[in-house]
């Protein structure tokens, strides 16, 4: 929806110099949002977390006295969390070994939540409770909580993207690469890789009139992010499907790449038998050793990772 505000500004060339304060929830914030609707319009964006089982916020982005005596890059930092969990909320964080915490997020692990309004089930399906025995609600997010108690909403579980047993947070890639000037939106999905499990793959929205490259939004991503965060490919499409929350469908995404991974591997598969039946006819024929029908079937494994993925970053 903001998104949306800036672009209708732009157009129109009008201005909300009365809004002195939003509150924004449902995803995370961009920075260069954040920093935009500051510096342009003198509008501070407050970020919050909850959802409708916590009735509905569970933390709020305010300053504390703590936070706002520390140097500005560090309080800038901690402005882009969720914020600090509301009296009345219990919180805690069930970690994954797989997970190394940075020491900018001193604990992380799943989300789980407590409270005297936190839900104890769904309508009409009473009989099925969705807490633990002692009462602690799976949100379903994974997150962070700082030295200072500021609560950061990493990714959700099923985005985080597994790669070669380490954890890739896709909400992290989206954000860094929508500071660039040509991006509008951005989603980040792990697809099927045959060595590491999964990689990730970057699809974009370019601002209207613009034409962002490939080459150039990773050369953006490079000194932002991990070299094994970086995408593996980059997508270009008009625009993204949205839930009826404001958020990315990235289930449609995801369907869209599996669809065509299993389309392409058929044809791939077919492609391979083609070339090992060609060259055994022909290697027959002038006498060639056996052997070099491997270094057919390497070539054509090759083949059907190549057009696998040339294919997802096609279709997704």
């Amino acid at each position: 929806m903001v998104t949306m505000l800036m672009e209708y500004l732009d157009r129109s060339g009008k201005r909300i110099d009365s809004l002195k304060r939003a509150v924004i929830g449902g995803s995370s914030v961009p920075a260069a949002m954040i920093d935009r609707m500051r510096t342009q319009y003198g509008c501070k964006i407050m970020q919050l977390w909850g959802m409708t089982e916590t009735s509905p916020v569970g933390a709020l982005c305010t300053e504390t006295p703590a936070a706002a005596a520390l140097p500005e890059a560090i309080r800038r930092e901690i402005m882009l969390k969720a914020g600090r969990v509301l009296f009345g909320v219990e919180v805690k964080l069930v970690s994954d070994e797989s997970v190394t915490a940075s020491p900018e997020r001193s604990r992380q692990g799943a989300l789980w939540v407590r409270g005297p309004w936190t839900a104890k089930a769904y309508f009409k399906q009473e009989d099925l409770p969705i807490m633990d025995k002692e009462g602690w609600f799976p949100t379903g997010d994974v997150a962070a909580l700082d030295e200072y108690g500021f609560l950061q909403i990493l990714d959700r579980t099923k985005d985080v993207i597994k790669s070669g047993g380490e954890w890739i947070l896709s909400t992290d890639i989206e954000n860094m690469v929508c500071g660039h000037p040509e991006v509008r939106q951005a989603a980040v999905i792990g697809v099927h890789h045959p060595k590491w499990e999964e990689r990730p793959l970057l699809i974009i929205v370019p601002v209207p009139g613009t034409s962002p490259t490939k080459e150039g939004l990773l050369d953006y991503l490079r000194p932002r992010i991990a070299s094994w965060w970086m995408p593996d490919d980059v997508v270009f499409i008009e625009e993204m499907r949205m839930t009826a929350t404001g958020k990315i469908r990235k289930t449609s995404l995801r369907c869209v790449a599996r669809k065509t991974e299993l389309e392409q591997t058929s044809a791939a598969a077919t492609a391979q038998r083609m070339i090992i039946a060609e060259f055994d006819k022909h290697s027959v024929c002038l006498g060639h050793p056996r052997p070099y029908r491997l270094v057919v079937e390497d070539l054509a494994d090759r083949l059907i990772d190549r057009m696998r993925r040339a294919a997802t970053a096609s279709q997704a």
